[in-house]
């Protein structure tokens, strides 16, 4: 309607048809329409010609254009090149298929034709397809009307035609049948190679009948690719593709074109099936379908008419497959596991054809035979790796001429047993328990070896077989294993008597570990009647005196029987056969036990044996080898193995060495050269004694003043390469002390413990053992360097005497009291006392100091600490510290801890700070944060370290006094005493500061206590020395000790503070580790909140000066983390006359003498009125004009502020 316009009279009939004859004069106006067909296959479209008849049928279809598709309203698809090409490929992808069903076109090309610039364009061919004859199996016998267009055709071509035709002649077939009610069985089928067709079977015609469809047609076909060899022949090939890199069916269904849907099949189907409107599947019955005759016609379809072609197509397919058996029956056959639901009814119908015996579709490669004449193995028991092939072979050889034998895999088997077939399809099976039945045993003897053997193993390693073992002769035997034995006429050859025979007695099983001599197998046949063997013991006997005989000819095999023997008398006496006296007195006389010839590396004398030969001795001549080390050197030992109660029959376990024999054994060993053995005689000669030690060992209780008399003072202990006397070893010694000391060795000790305790050895060496020994050294050495044995030696022992004064908790300083002076190795390997030494712990300390000797630097620190060596900081602090004291006897940690609970963490510290400076007499003082951490690798102790981080530092101008000091210590009461001006000098206020610290310290210079460092560590954690009873060190500081330990003084600030008759405080704040491991405060305390304070504090400079005696300015800054300068300073400073400092002066000193009246003699004081002029206090630039007055009254100081007022 679009496109045509005008040309359609009527909407209902949206086309017109044009005849290019009787219509050509009105065409004129439309000339250019028909331009398009030109040129194309030979149409030519003239309308000045009279005859514009075109011999064939020319179809265009113009493409959908963008612009199209936009209006449309059909589909909104436009084909552009992209789309285009698509679908060519989609075209190309499925050509070789495309013809396989058709009725009449066998050649199929795409052609492109060139832009329509070219005057005369032509079409050129791009594809082709193309299906030709190969060779016609059976011919159509009906008539079929060509069309004119194929007489131009060859008549090759025609009749190939013809051959197609097969839906012209299903059609007409098919009305003949419904007007003459003809039988379909009398129908020809018609079949080709490639492609084989079938019409008119029973069930597809009754079908028509009834439902009076003549729509429906009985055709159907399958077509099974070929593919060329080498020899110019087709061998035919499964339709599979790819998956997973594995082949599975890919047939597809057609319905003469093909449809998009693959049957699982090796094989094309092509039939008149009744598909779905899009002919994208077969019609299905819905679940809201009553009924569906579509669906039904598909199955009957697939289970007549298409199943017929197919077995058609494989009889055909015989005529051409090789028969050298590289072809496989079933290859082309449907499976369960590959066909599609919608082929079931092919599969079923399939199947229940092959098993009704009609078709022979069967082969072993050489002929083709029905289902009745064939047999095959259970596909279970043929795929077993073990015996899958060895038994199809046998199977085979023994059935092969008068049956025809196959290998049907798995899956054929489960279709048909799926498809209902079970019982028939079973009727030709062999199971695996049939086939070891009714074949192999009954046949064995004419089954070669290697096939014989795979699968007589197989049957001895199953349950299921044993009955057929014990009755059948199957078992090779020695020596060459042709001839076959049951079981119990066999010997095994690890039973009782086995060694007792040779192979030549063909009694033995023959093959490998592999194979009938593996354990399993062997056990299995004594289970199965294998004799083990049995003799009587007169026979036994005679064996044994047969053996010496034996010697003198070959002494290997004499050996060997002689273990044999033994072997099998062991084992005759576990089965409690009586043995009488003449025969055990046979075996005690008889010369069979060969005696043990002298190992190689034994070091010792030994008895017998030394000969060349092979000496054979009676059991009453020898004793037994596990004798050796006690008596190898006075008697001969049996060199063969015995088992136990063959030991009991003939007396040797009652035969053991005395203690003479053993005394005399361990002089032997004693006497040796030990330090000339090698290691391997060593050992000989460490068995020697052990053995020894354990008879001592049993004897000690019974015999051990015997014991020790024979021991006594005898250095019997080998230890090492050397044999020691009990008081050199010790149960236990953890370090190498010898030559000195030794550890007993540990299996000497956990052997025999009786023995060595008896001898004198002890559990442990004690304190004097150690010391002892380090004045053997001293001894030894004098002054003189000790060699690298040596000195290693005497580092072991100060290690082990340090441990031992750890256990037994004795203090460093009272060793030489108790076992006088220890010498320890120092670092140049001369032995010298410990107090003349100390550890090199400080490698920044001057050694300028000649008199200072270092301990070893080879022995641990904690070791020198524990026997009394001081630490190179000790030695150096020891000149300069002193302790402190605390003072009182409560816990000072608990005290300070109740102290904090009546003072604020807050800016109030700062003010207790200011105040203890006011209270000093200091005029200036200056708090200054340092959020520095300063290097810590050079100071008093590791401890300190901890110390050298960011603090609060306060200075002030007045030195630390023994009064101030004393303030400090006794906590609660500070150095006011009776000065009523200082409201708490150094006292209860100043311990404010644990709010911040763990670790006061300062710095002062003065007259009074000179130049010190003092440091108060509560928690006795921080400060070198710090105890309970002096939990503060105070250290005189001198150039020398600034000059050791750098580290520590730049903390006070020395650079911008100079401490001559001053004070610098330094409150390292309180971290998050000391917060956790502080007994005084778990709180700790940032920079962050020192700021806070230090704020807080500026707010109130001014009014906090107003109130002071002394001081006069204050200061609040701090340290610049990375120049150290000084910076953000803020100061107060009061400013005054003469006059007025004389008149606060004097009013001061009056009070301070009014306290010491009330202290002294508790007199009371009345108020006294002091005038004062106006005075002027300047602060920074504010001024203020201010009077007071001060009046003290015992037993309470009062303080107040009054205007200015005279009394007279």
């Amino acid at each position: 309607m679009s496109y045509l316009g005008k040309a359609i009279k009527n909407s209902a009939k949206p086309g017109i048809k044009i005849d290019l004859q009787k219509d050509a004069g009105r065409l004129w106006q439309c000339e250019d329409q028909f331009k398009p067909f030109n040129g194309i296959f030979g149409c030519e479209i003239d309308l000045d010609k009279r005859d514009n008849s075109f011999d064939g049928t020319l179809f265009r279809f113009p493409l959908r254009i963008e612009e199209q598709a936009r209006r449309s309203e059909i589909k909104q698809l436009y084909y552009d090149d992209h789309e285009m090409r698509e679908l060519l490929q989609m075209f190309l992808h499925g050509a070789k298929s495309l013809l396989i069903f058709t009725q009449n076109v066998f050649r199929v090309g795409i052609y492109n034709l060139p832009n329509f610039s070219s005057h005369n364009p032509q079409p050129s061919l791009l594809f082709q397809v193309t299906k030709s004859q190969a060779e016609i199996q059976r011919e159509l016998s009906f008539h079929v009307a060509l069309p004119a267009t194929a007489n131009k055709l060859s008549e090759e071509e025609q009749y190939f035609i013809k051959q197609c035709n097969f839906l012209q002649v299903a059609s007409k077939c098919t009305r003949d049948a419904r007007v003459h009610d003809v039988d379909p069985r009398k129908f020809p089928e018609s079949s080709m190679t490639v492609n084989i067709d079938c019409n008119f079977t029973k069930a597809a015609m009754q079908f028509i009948k009834n439902h009076n469809d003549t729509s429906l047609v009985p055709s159907a076909g399958v077509a099974v690719q070929l593919v060329p060899t080498e020899s110019d022949t087709f061998l035919p090939s499964p339709v599979v593709k790819n998956v997973h890199d594995q082949d599975v069916n890919d047939g597809t269904v057609f319905c003469y074109l093909p449809l998009p849907i693959h049957s699982g099949l090796p094989v094309h189907i092509n039939g008149a099936f009744a598909v779905a409107s899009n002919r994208r599947h077969l019609q299905e019955k819905l679940e809201d379908d009553k009924s569906c005759y579509g669906v039904k016609w598909n199955e009957v379809l697939m289970q007549d008419s298409v199943c017929s072609a197919y077995l058609s197509l494989l009889e055909d397919v015989k005529l051409f497959v090789p028969d050298e058996g590289s072809y496989k029956f079933h290859l082309l056959w449907p499976t369960i596991s590959n066909v599609n639901h919608n082929c079931w009814p092919l599969m079923k119908s399939f199947y229940e054809e092959i098993a009704s015996g009609e078709y022979s579709l069967f082969s072993n490669g050489v002929q083709w035979v029905d289902i009745n004449k064939v047999f095959f193995l259970d596909p279970e028991f043929r795929k077993e790796s073990q015996i899958g092939d060895a038994s199809f072979e046998v199977f085979q050889m023994l059935y092969g001429s008068s049956n025809v034998i196959i290998d049907l895999p798995l899956d054929v088997l489960q279709s048909f047993e799926k498809c209902g077939l079970k019982k028939e399809i079973n009727a030709r099976s062999y199971s695996k328990s049939i086939f070891f039945h009714a074949c192999f045993f009954k046949n064995i003897s004419r089954i070669p070896a290697h096939l014989r053997n795979v699968l007589t193993l197989y049957a001895l390693d199953s349950r299921d077989f044993n009955l057929l073992i014990k009755q059948y002769s199957c078992i090779p035997t020695s020596p060459s294993g042709k001839t076959l034995k049951c079981p119990s006429q066999l010997v095994s050859p690890r039973g009782e008597a086995a060694s007792l025979f040779s192979p030549g007695d063909g009694r033995f099983p023959s093959g490998n570990e592999e194979s009938f001599l593996n354990v399993q197998r062997l056990a299995k046949l004594e289970q199965l009647g294998m004799v083990s063997g049995d003799l009587p013991w007169s026979e036994v006997a005679e064996r044994a005196e047969s053996i010496h005989e034996l010697n003198a000819a070959d002494s290997n095999a004499a050996l060997e029987r002689v273990k044999a023997l033994l072997t099998f008398m062991e084992k005759k006496i576990k089965r409690r056969h009586p043995l009488s006296t003449a025969n055990s007195q046979r075996l005690m006389k008889a010369k069979f036990l060969p005696v043990l010839k002298k190992p190689s590396n034994f070091p010792l004398p030994w008895k017998g044996g030394a000969s060349t030969s092979q000496v054979l001795l009676a059991p009453e001549e020898v004793f037994l080898e596990v004798e050796k080390y006690r008596v190898c050197c006075t008697q001969p030992l049996v060199g063969v193995f015995i088992p136990s109660n063959v030991k009991v029959c003939m007396k040797l376990n009652t035969k053991h060495a005395t203690i003479t024999h053993v005394i005399q054994q361990l002089y032997q060993a004693m006497s040796a050269s030990v330090n000339a053995l090698n290691a391997a005689e060593y050992d000989q000669l460490t068995d020697t004694c052990a053995a020894a030690y354990a008879y001592l060992q049993q004897a000690i209780d019974t015999q051990g003043a015997k014991c020790m008399e024979y021991l006594r003072g005898k250095s019997f202990i080998l230890v090492g390469k050397r044999f020691l006397s009990a008081r050199q070893v010790a149960f236990k010694l953890t370090a190498d002390c010898s030559p000195y000391l030794f550890k007993l060795p540990q299996q000497l000790a956990n052997a025999f413990p009786k023995v060595m305790k008896a001898a004198g050895v002890k559990q442990m060496f004690d304190e004097k053992d150690y010391i002892t020994s380090l004045h053997e050294v001293k001894k030894q050495f004098g002054d003189t360097q000790l060699d690298k044995q040596n000195l290693q030696a005497a580092i072991h022992l100060a290690v082990r005497l340090a441990e031992t004064l750890k256990v037994s908790e004795v203090h460093p300083s009272e060793v030489q009291d108790k076992w006088g002076t220890v010498y320890l190795p120092d670092s140049k390997g001369v032995m010298r006392s410990v107090p003349d030494l100390c550890i090199r712990n400080c490698p920044w300390i001057s050694d300028d100091d000649t008199s200072v000797q270092y301990v070893n630097d080879k022995i641990p620190w904690p070791t020198c600490s524990q026997v009394g060596v001081k630490t190179r900081r000790e030695e150096a602090l020891q000149h300069y510290a002193i302790g402190i004291p605390c003072g009182q006897k409560e816990k000072l940690t608990k005290r300070l801890k109740r102290i904090l609970t009546g003072y604020p963490c807050e800016k109030e510290i700062l003010k207790e700070l200011l105040q203890n400076a006011d209270d000093a007499q200091a005029t200036e003082i200056c708090f200054i944060k340092d959020p520095r951490q300063h290097p810590h690798e050079r100071v008093f102790e590791d401890s300190w370290q901890l110390l050298q981080g960011p603090a609060l530092c306060v200075y002030n101008n007045k030195p630390f006094t023994k009064a101030d000091i004393d303030g400090i210590q006794n906590l609660g009461e500070g150095s006011k005493g009776d000065d009523p001006n200082k409201t708490g000098q150094y006292g209860v206020g100043f311990n404010a500061v644990y709010h911040l610290t763990d670790a006061p310290s300062f710095i002062s210079r003065g007259d009074d206590i000179g130049d010190v460092l003092l440091v108060f560590d509560p928690n006795c954690k921080y400060a070198p020395g710090a105890s309970p009873q002096e939990p503060g060190r105070m250290f005189k500081v001198s150039e020398k000790l600034q000059k050791n330990f750098p580290d520590v003084f730049p903390c006070y600030l020395g650079k911008h503070f100079s401490r001559d008759d001053a004070t610098m405080f330094r409150f390292p704040l309180r971290t998050e580790k000391m917060a956790r491991e502080s007994n005084i405060s778990s709180r700790p305390v940032s920079l962050k909140s020192l700021d806070t304070m230090m704020e807080e504090l500026k707010k109130e400079l001014f009014e906090v000066l107003l109130f002071v005696n002394n001081v006069k300015k204050i200061t609040v800054c701090e340290v610049n983390e990375r120049s150290g300068n000084l910076v953000n300073s803020y100061s107060v400073e009061a400013v005054m006359s003469k006059e007025d400092e004389v008149k606060r002066k004097a009013f001061a000193d009056y009070i301070k003498k009014i306290g010491k009246l009330v202290n002294e003699r508790g007199q009371q004081i009345l108020p006294t009125e002091v005038s004062c002029r106006r005075g002027v206090l300047c602060l920074e630039h504010y001024r203020h004009s201010w009077k007071r007055r001060k009046v003290a009254n015992s037993p309470t100081d009062w303080l107040w502020e009054v205007c200015e007022k005279e009394y007279h």
